[in-house]
């Protein structure tokens, strides 16, 4: 499924690109150019590393066919599962292997399947060229569904974006600003209030600061007497 579907919409991709008729405006045709080196040489890079990468781990069946050529890839990473395979041994599992003949059918049925997935692009984007017009008109809601990529994003958001987004407006709106602000702003309110009441006995005048004194006097002593 996953070779179909690539080879699929990489040839799309190509047939789109390259066939057919021109799609651009004539002011951004008349603006086109070849890509700078800089561009360029980077392609060249990789595209030579998308040739030759695959032989790096040739599979051993067709190395054989051609003379046996050495996958020089295939232990290096053999030190990493050192612990695996003595733990294999040691508990006498048995390690699956595959003939040749399987290895060599599964290959083909993967090329098989990415040729079919190129021959269904050529049919709807060079021979007939209407045929995905037509299909989205007989199959609207697929084609929506399809072109919103399954509404996965909307879920996305749904489940887990919106309740974010909900949880901390209520820890900004609800706890932060109502919470954690009116504290402060509460403490700061309380000791206004206070300082406002205690101001008026910071007067500047000594009789007034002699007569609070006396009238402390008479309240202690009258507690003193009263109280005892």
């Amino acid at each position: 499924m996953a070779a179909g579907l690539t080879a699929f919409y990489m040839f799309r991709l190509v047939f789109m690109t390259f066939f057919g008729e021109c799609r651009i405006t004539a002011k951004a045709k008349d603006h086109l150019h070849e890509s700078p080196m800089v561009i360029v040489f980077p392609l060249i890079v990789l595209a030579f590393l998308s040739f030759v990468g695959g032989w790096i781990g040739i599979p051993k069946v067709i190395g054989e066919l051609f003379g046996g050529i050495p996958n020089k890839f295939e232990h290096f990473l053999s030190p990493v599962f050192e612990f695996a395979e003595e733990y294999v041994k040691v508990h006498s599992l048995v390690e699956a292997h595959h003939s040749a003949a399987m290895e060599w059918g599964l290959m083909g049925l993967s090329v098989l399947i990415a040729v079919v997935g190129i021959s269904i692009a050529f049919v709807l984007y060079v021979k007939d060229n209407t045929l995905p017009a037509r299909f989205t008109a007989t199959f609207p809601a697929l084609h929506r569904a399809v072109y919103n990529k399954w509404y996965i994003d909307e879920l996305y958001d749904f489940l887990f974006v919106n309740p974010c987004k909900a949880l901390g407006n209520f820890l900004w709106k609800g706890f932060d600003v109502v919470v954690i602000d009116g504290i402060v702003d509460g403490v700061a309110t309380v000791a206004m209030a206070i300082a406002g009441v205690l101001k008026n006995l910071q007067s500047g005048y000594v009789h007034n600061y002699a007569m609070s004194m006396a009238l402390g006097v008479v309240v202690i002593v009258g507690g003193f007497i009263f109280f005892r």
